[in-house]
């Protein structure tokens, strides 16, 4: 696919320029996108050496520490990101996920707000982050960006969607039913519904 072969480009200019930021950032973005979450991390430590002030390089190691389950380094990166660019929506948006990771929603719900503040569309770049880490079969991870998605923007009921295919391929099938039921609310007759009813049944 186009991840992958882009991984490849990466890591083969990798070989030639080893300390390029442009390629070490590169090469963080494709392995993540390609589930090697820590061959990302790896990637971006050595980008935040050699240049700390790339956009957004500590909310990629959070969401990666987070794809690992290590919330205490996730929160780290997300503080200093934090501190040094408050206003960025996206960091914002990840930190109401690690919120609710941690069951507080109201603390979450402050940051969501802040998001949406700075980025009415986040909730879209969200949604289409987890349709794409689904299509990839990171169902995990896609559970916890169609959930924000829909903190974010609960107008988006696609998300009710996402939600249900993820939790059905985890196996999580009372949960996955769920999700349709709650689609079905909004869409009664576009094909993902009868999708969702061929689920359901």
């Amino acid at each position: 696919g186009k991840v992958e072969e882009a991984l490849k480009q990466y890591e083969t200019a990798l070989k030639l320029s080893p300390e390029s930021p442009e390629t070490l950032l590169g090469a963080g973005r494709s392995r993540n996108a390609t589930g090697d979450v820590k061959g990302a991390i790896a990637a971006y430590d050595r980008l935040v050496r050699l240049k700390p002030d790339t956009p957004n390089v500590g909310a990629w190691l959070a969401e990666s520490y987070l794809a690992l389950g290590d919330r205490k380094n996730g929160r780290a990166w997300l503080d200093w990101e934090l501190k040094r660019a408050p206003n960025s929506a996206w960091t914002n948006s990840l930190m109401g996920t690690l919120e609710i990771m941690e069951g507080k929603q109201q603390v979450a719900a402050k940051h969501f707000a802040r998001a949406n503040a700075l980025d009415p569309n986040i909730g879209n770049q969200r949604y289409q982050n987890a349709t794409f880490l689904a299509s990839r079969g990171q169902h995990t991870r896609a559970l916890w960006d169609f959930t924000a998605a829909l903190q974010l923007n609960p107008r988006l009921f696609h998300n009710y969607y996402g939600l249900g295919v993820s939790y059905a391929a985890l196996g999580e099938n009372l949960n996955a039913i769920r999700q349709f039921n709650f689609y079905l609310q909004f869409d009664q007759k576009s094909e993902w519904a009868t999708k969702a009813r061929q689920e359901i049944n």
